[in-house]
């Protein structure tokens, strides 16, 4: 396309009318300048009026496609040197109008665009590429990681079919092109990767690691299967030298990895990689806490069922899934951990979570017994003997507890198997007001705990009043005085109250303010008086002339002895479900909780040991029968009919074994 001025004067008092022919003009910013010029040399500091008339042009066009043209380089001119703010401002005027244009309209345009590239010569679309190549160059480098970035996220979002679309193209491109130029196009393609950077070839390396991730069990085997066939061609088809070559780089690869693998530094520094990130990372599903490893990112979109998801973001605002519970729901089956399938975890309200652990124990209905024994080399806890589970009833300990005058409302208080036992099983600071507030809570909101009734008869009036009475100035010396006489007669009775010679390497029991005053523990005070000072040492025995109850046999035993876990009494492990759940999955869905109660209550971890332990002992018993005269006995019979087998048991007809 080429411009041709012709400027004359048109002035009717001038005799002579000279005329400017300018021809050959290419571009149109040299037309506006000549223009320009030829208005600054004729008229000078007066205002111009110009009329530009479109006089002939060599190529065959319409009028219709000459005003096409000359729009579009208007356009152009006014982008090119029109500001910033108007650049946006048209910008989004442009995109409303194809917000709000109508999807037909939309199709038609899209279609349009489409038809027109696809009309396109061979010629045009080299143009056109040369053009965008040129472009790129002219581009700076902050605007072009921008691009390759947009780029990046198309592919990422592109559909299977727009991406198999594309890769058919690039494979009938390749298929089209010469020999040469696919040599040269794999050179470059191998130089590339050498002359990659360390972070270039490590992000490259996680991405794929992420994709193969994320792929199905199915879609891995036929990506194995496909890479082996390809290595195995490819080394087919090299040379003798090329295979010898290869060889020595493997040989020297071994070499290299030899003396590492004996290095026990090389396997602390592994294991540091591995337990670097922690277990951080929530299933979505069963709401565990796991290790990245047994994890993968969340698309929902692959799952048919969609009522297993209880959403929980992860500290990088990313939803996960675990491994066993994707590939459950991959064949369309609910997992056995889902929190859909009765496991849910109740909130613990502020009354339960402002209880210390001998208050806990107060308000349990069931006080489990054990005997947790910390080990003097890195104060590691176990547990010594077997479990003991004794219902109790708390409304009773609450009605004995004594009320202390003072403002504080505390009193120390020991928990004793037997009350004529000199040793305890806990002994803390316990705050009554705080026990009996709390088993209201839970007589109002935890059907377990309905019948249940207390007597706050033995509750002192001095417990409300803020104002310190007068008497308690006068009787101070009083109780510590009786304190020193009684000390003086039963010390020979306390020597079993003496502190284990092992108690210096563990943690202490219980630190409060009250101890200082009692250097030695005082001995027992009689219950019956419920008016205290505060500075006696209360003892009760819950369990006395209780019977203990099998683990196995008693149904709710895990709801009423961790009332704080289970504040409203379901979901154990007994409770009834859709799926069937052993213990051993039940108890590791709780102590890897992402709320962390269950995994930071050591009671309760040795509890649900037992718990395993005893089922797996009970499920590897055998049951041995005599052959006598007499009546036939099938194994269905033995497991209807309980009774019947306990009396073949008894007339030593019957025995069990390991």
């Amino acid at each position: 396309m080429s411009y041709s001025i012709l400027a004359y004067d048109d002035d009717d008092s001038s005799p002579t009318c000279t005329a400017h022919y300018i021809k050959n003009i290419k571009d149109k910013h040299t037309l506006v300048n000549t223009i320009f010029n030829l208005a600054n040399t004729k008229i000078k500091d007066e205002i111009v009026n110009f009329e530009i008339q479109f006089l002939a042009c060599s190529s065959e066009l319409t009028n219709c496609e000459r005003k096409i043209i000359m729009k579009k380089h208007r356009q152009n001119y006014i982008n090119d040197f029109i500001e910033p703010a108007l650049k946006k401002q048209k910008l989004e005027t442009k995109q409303m109008k194809y917000k709000t244009m109508a999807k037909e309209k939309r199709q038609r345009l899209l279609t349009k665009k489409k038809s027109y590239k696809q009309t396109m010569s061979t010629e045009q679309k080299q143009k056109a590429q040369e053009n965008k190549r040129l472009m790129y160059e002219t581009i700076d480098q902050p605007k072009r990681k921008e691009l390759l970035a947009k780029n990046m996220n198309y592919k990422e979002t592109m559909s299977k079919e727009q991406k198999q679309k594309v890769l058919e193209n690039k494979r009938v491109k390749y298929e089209t092109m010469d020999q040469s130029k696919k040599k040269e196009l794999l050179a470059k393609n191998m130089n590339y990767k050498e002359t990659m950077g360390e972070e270039q070839k490590q992000k490259l390396l996680e991405k794929k690691r992420a994709k193969y991730q994320t792929m199905d069990i199915s879609n891995k085997k036929e990506f194995i299967a496909i890479n082996s066939s390809k290595i195995m061609s490819n080394r087919m088809s090299l040379d003798s030298k090329q295979k010898n070559n290869l060889l020595n780089r493997e040989k020297e690869k071994r070499m290299e990895k030899k003396p590492l693998t004996h290095d026990i530094d090389t396997y602390i520094e592994k294991f540091k990689q591995q337990i670097k990130a922690g277990p951080f990372y929530i299933c979505c599903v069963c709401n565990r806490k796991l290790y990245k490893k047994l994890v993968v990112i969340l698309q929902k979109n692959k799952y048919s069922r969609q009522d297993c998801f209880m959403c929980q973001c992860c500290s990088d605002s990313k939803e996960y899934i675990c491994k066993t519970c994707h590939a459950k729901l991959l064949k369309g089956q609910q997992p056995c951990q889902a929190v859909i399938n009765n496991l849910f975890v109740d909130e613990t309200p502020t009354e339960l979570a402002a209880l210390e652990k001998l208050e806990q124990i107060l308000i349990a209905q069931r006080i489990v017994f054990e005997k947790i024994v910390v080990m003097p080399k890195g104060q590691q806890r176990k547990i010594k003997g077997a479990i003991c589970n004794v219902p109790v009833e708390c409304s009773q300990t609450c009605n004995v507890l004594a009320r202390p005058p003072d403002r504080s409302g505390i009193m120390l208080l020991k928990i004793k198997r037997k009350l004529q036992f000199r040793g305890r099983v806990y002994f803390q600071a316990v705050r009554p007001q705080f026990v009996i507030s709390t088993l209201n809570w839970l007589i109002a909101n935890n059907p377990l705990y309905r019948n249940i009734e207390i007597q706050c008869d033995n509750i002192s009036s001095d417990l409300t009043n803020l104002n310190c009475p007068d008497t308690d100035q006068e009787n101070i010396d009083e109780p510590l005085q009786l304190q020193s006489n009684v000390n003086r007669e039963l010390c020979n009775e306390d020597v079993e109250e003496q502190d284990d010679p092992l108690n210096e390497h563990r943690s202490a029991a219980s630190e409060t303010c009250l101890q200082s005053i009692l250097p030695n523990y005082p001995v027992n005070l009689d219950n019956t008086n419920c008016n205290s000072t505060g500075r006696e040492v209360f003892n009760i025995a819950p369990g006395e002339g209780k019977h203990p109850v099998s683990l196995m046999t008693d149904k709710l035993c895990e709801e009423l002895s961790f009332p704080v876990l289970f504040p409203k009494g379901r979901f154990g492990y007994t409770c009834e479900r859709d799926i069937k759940l052993s213990p051993i999955k039940y108890f590791n869905a709780r102590i890897l909780h992402y709320s962390g109660k269950f995994a930071t209550n050591p009671e309760y971890i040795f509890f649900a040991q037992f718990i395993m332990e005893q089922k797996r002992i009970s499920d590897s018993i055998n049951i041995a029968l005599k052959k006598v005269h007499g009546q036939s006995v099938t194994a269905s019979q033995v497991k209807s009919n309980s009774q019947a087998f306990q009396n073949l048991l008894s007339q030593d007809q019957a025995y069990l074994f390991l």
